[in-house]
Formats: structure tokens, C-alpha cells, sequence
């Protein structure tokens, strides 16, 4: 007992020893850079020869120079943190091939009364009423669009179609592309209006796509099918887009033409109710000019966090229902994944892909009844692409009679 007791004593006398050579140590590196340091000011806090009030006065100049120094210090990380780019004005423009914007035309109603009739008749042919209570589905369906989710509840709850036959009957009930558009020619060229314009169902509504990728690929499920945009080299008119539109009435008017939603995007991108259409075509404008605004991130930016750039390369963010990274297509997946977490499916209207399963009629009533707050804060975190193009409306022609569409 008395042993342990003196090794113990030992033990603590060698720690009292040690502690007290490490502060002699402190106090002696302390007072050597004080008197050495070739900082302003500091030497003379440890002169003792100086009075007090003037080492006081030293120390508080240089405490304040300190204090100072941290401020700007922390003030320009943090710049560099939020805003390490510079946005410059480049006027040397290497290559003349301009991107033809993607054209969009969305009819404000898409329901093909005559060829919806006729279909429905075949598919349910059993009683007048039964007719009635489809051709209203149909409607519905025909112009279903995000911002309208609510018109689903109109239907009534007798009423059930498997997915295949809603997949029929939308193709069948909404306006095709040859009984709207005619007369097609790209830079002075004709084609078949059919083979380039694509019809897609969007957040927005039934679409008609020109020079669009997107379009391109739901159209298009043969992998070695390429999309390939379209440019111009000129500002002429002879790089222009030329279409005759036939009129789409209105429900219930039998002089007004339905509005048509004319959207102007990059031809990775696709309408969604994030964006507002450039213009509201109503067949009394015969030539639309746009102009372009188009910004670029240099590659020595990747070595930069996306939340200090602010912006997402394509191939940077890997999404489900997209190939390539843009705007649209993230905050459109963000909308599908609240789908799925309220009711197990997500729209038509939406592309395919294996973790988002389509919903039938009653995945789109159960998303109908939903309330407008459950869309609300959806917590996406979507940056423009590091690549950016708008196109604006620069120039209309209005002639108050109908005229081929002209871009």
C-alpha cells in the first residue's frame, strides 16, 4: 500500500514538472516573438521599459488591426464562396451556326370532337349515356395539363379505363398533326410537316414540337436514332420556319379561333409550368422574329461547388427522365417525385421511366383531389445549366387575317 502510494506521488510530481516547463516554454516563445515579430506595433507591447497606458495603447491598435483583418478576411471567402465567377460581354463569336430554337405550339384545347366520336362509339358502343360519360373522359383527358389537375374530379367515379386504353384513347380524341399543319419548308426547303413536328404530351398541355430532342425521344424509341438540331447561318428570311395552322374553334363559339401557346426554347428543353410562353398565337400575327441570349461557363469553373457557381454542367447531374441535365427536365422530376410520394404514380403527360410508374384514371383522380399546397415547397434544388440560351420575342407582324405561321 505504502509502495503505490509513493509511485502515485511520484507520478504526480513528474506531471506538476512537466506542466511547468511547458508554461515556461509558452511564456518564453510568447515574450521571443513578441520582441522579435516584425508585425507593426507588437514589439512594443513586451518592452517593459515602455509605460503601461502606452503598451496598452499598443495593444489595442494592434487588437483592432486584427479584428479588421479577420473581418475582410471573412468577407472576401465569403464572396468567393457565393460569387467566385465573373459574367463578361463576348463579342468574338467563333461559329456562325446559330441553334434554331425548339418551336412549341400548345392549342389551348386539343379535343378532336369529330375523330373522338367516331372512336369512342367503336371502343363503347353499348348505350348513348355510356357514349356521353367517355366523350366527357376524353375531354377531360384531352386537355389535362398540370395546372389543371382538379378536372379530373369531374369525372364520374363509375367510370374506368385501364392504362392501355387511356393511352388509345389519347391518341385517338386529340387533334393529329395533319389535320392541323400544312405547307412546311425550313430554310427554303419543304418537307412533310408530319416528320419533323412531333406531338408530346407537356405539363402545358398536348404540344406540337419543332427542332425539339425531347419530343425527339419520346417519339423516338430506336436507340440508334439520332437527334441532330437544327441551325441557321443567316439572318435572313430564307433560314426562316414556314407553316400554314389550320383554326381550332373554340368550345361553344363558332367565330373565335382557340388561342395557341407558342413557346421558344433551347432544343434540350421542353414547356413547363415554370415558364410563360413567349407568345399567345390567335392567327392574326404572320411573322414572329426572336432574338437570342446565350451564356457559357468556362471548364475551369467545375473545380467549383454547384452552389458557388450557381449553375449545372449537363452531364454533371445524373437524371431518371432526362439524358442530360437542364432546368426544366430537374424541376419536372421534382414534381414527379411529389406525385409519387402522394399517390403512387405520376401524369401521362410526364416521360417514361422505370421508377415512375404512369397512373391510371384512379392514380389521377387520387392526384386530382390533392390540395394546391401539396405542390408547394417542393425543396428542388435545380440551378440553370452551366450552357443557357433564351429566346425572346424581338419582332411581330400583325395583319388581322390568317396567315401562314412564319418564323
Amino acid at each position: 500500500m505504502y509502495a503505490i502510494a509513493e509511485e502515485e506521488m511520484s507520478s504526480l510530481d513528474d506531471d506538476c514538472e512537466a506542466f511547468s516547463l511547458l508554461k515556461a516554454s509558452w511564456k518564453y516563445q510568447a515574450r521571443q516573438f513578441f520582441q522579435n515579430s516584425t508585425l507593426h506595433g507588437v514589439r512594443y507591447i513586451r518592452q517593459e521599459c515602455r509605460p503601461f497606458y502606452e503598451r496598452f495603447m499598443w495593444f489595442c491598435f494592434t487588437l483592432t488591426g486584427a479584428i479588421s483583418t479577420l473581418i475582410i478576411i471573412a468577407s472576401v471567402w465569403n464572396k468567393f464562396q457565393t460569387n467566385p465567377t465573373i459574367t463578361g460581354l463576348d463579342t468574338d463569336f467563333h461559329n456562325w451556326d446559330v441553334m434554331f430554337p425548339a418551336v412549341w405550339l400548345c392549342p389551348l384545347d386539343s379535343f378532336n370532337e369529330s375523330q373522338a366520336d367516331k372512336f369512342i362509339h367503336t371502343m363503347w358502343p353499348e348505350t348513348e349515356e355510356e357514349s356521353k360519360k367517355y366523350r366527357h373522359v376524353a375531354q377531360v383527358l384531352a386537355n389535362l395539363s398540370f395546372t389543371n389537375l382538379y378536372s379530373i374530379r369531374d369525372v364520374p367515379p363509375d367510370v374506368a379505363t385501364k392504362k392501355k386504353e387511356m393511352k388509345r384513347l389519347l391518341k385517338q380524341v386529340v387533334y393529329r398533326c395533319e389535320d392541323l399543319l400544312t405547307d412546311c419548308t425550313f430554310a427554303n426547303l419543304g418537307f412533310d410537316c408530319c416528320s419533323l413536328w412531333q406531338a408530346v404530351h407537356t405539363e402545358v398541355g398536348h404540344c406540337y414540337a419543332f427542332n425539339s430532342r425531347q419530343a425527339f425521344l419520346r417519339n423516338h424509341s430506336n436507340a440508334e436514332l439520332t437527334f441532330s438540331p437544327k441551325t441557321i447561318s443567316a439572318t435572313d428570311e430564307s433560314w426562316s420556319l414556314k407553316f400554314n395552322m389550320k383554326n381550332l374553334k373554340m368550345k361553344g363559339e363558332d367565330s373565335s379561333s382557340a388561342p395557341v401557346k407558342v413557346y421558344l426554347l433551347p432544343a434540350d428543353d421542353i414547356p413547363v409550368v415554370d415558364i410563360f410562353p413567349q407568345h399567345m398565337w390567335d392567327r392574326h400575327v404572320s411573322k414572329l422574329s426572336f432574338s437570342l441570349k446565350e451564356t457559357y461557363t468556362t471548364e475551369d469553373t467545375r473545380q467549383l461547388s454547384i452552389s458557388q457557381r450557381q449553375c449545372i454542367y449537363k452531364d454533371e447531374v445524373k437524371l431518371d427522365t432526362s439524358p442530360m441535365y437542364t432546368y426544366t427536365a430537374c424541376r419536372s422530376e421534382c414534381r414527379m417525385a411529389r406525385a409519387k410520394k402522394l399517390c403512387g404514380c405520376v401524369p401521362f403527360f410526364y416521360p417514361s421511366s422505370e421508377q415512375f410508374k404512369k397512373c391510371n384514371l384512379d392514380g389521377l383522380k387520387c392526384l386530382g383531389h390533392q390540395p394546391e399546397g401539396a405542390w408547394h415547397r417542393l425543396g428542388c434544388k435545380c440551378e440553370l445549366g452551366c450552357a443557357n440560351t433564351v429566346y425572346e420575342v424581338a419582332k411581330l407582324t400583325d395583319t388581322r387575317s390568317v396567315h401562314p405561321g412564319h418564323w
